[in-house]
């Protein structure tokens, strides 16, 4: 639970979302809906988030979110600074279509328009758009995820990694 994790364009996106026809669930991993920064952000951006279709989960153990991810139509980082996260990389190799902020380490991990979208930072509607491309081109969402699952399987390959550190 930190401001830099873009829980404010999770909120405006998903406010931007319920105005399209599209039925969505927006699911959070790791805070309660009444966790401080939840509320901070409410007041903030004067947003029912009761209204807006995202479920709080609260802190779930690893198989919890393989399951969780595994039925995700859709993995969304909205970060505003972020270097490697963990959580890009285990999309990555579920295969689950991406739309991250171009931030930090961001753009070294995932390429754009051919593994995943990545959109500004603290646009969310740009967020949307690329949310909503995605749900709309099924095929394109696919073949992005395609894409960076064997990015991914390729980048995390344990015997390759062994080899480099040992030549290291």
């Amino acid at each position: 639970p930190n401001i830099y994790k873009g829980l404010d364009t999770v909120f405006m996106t998903a406010q931007l979302l319920s105005k399209s026809n599209i039925d969505f669930e927006w699911n959070i991993v790791g805070i309660n809906q009444s966790h401080e920064i939840v509320k901070l952000f409410e007041k903030l951006l004067k947003l029912d988030v009761k209204k807006l279709k995202i479920n709080f989960l609260g802190k779930k153990n690893p198989n919890e979110i393989i399951l969780l991810m595994k039925s995700s139509h859709l993995f969304i980082h909205p970060s505003h600074i972020d270097n490697s996260p963990n959580s890009l990389c285990e999309a990555m190799m579920l295969g689950i279509p991406i739309v991250s902020t171009n931030v930090g380490g961001i753009p070294s991990m995932i390429k754009e328009d051919e593994e995943g979208l990545l959109v500004q930072d603290g646009d969310p509607y740009a967020m949307a758009g690329a949310i909503l491309s995605l749900i709309k081109d099924e095929n394109r969402s696919v073949e992005l995820a395609g894409r960076a699952r064997k990015r991914a399987h390729q980048r995390h390959n344990r015997t390759e990694i062994l080899s480099r550190v040992l030549t290291i």
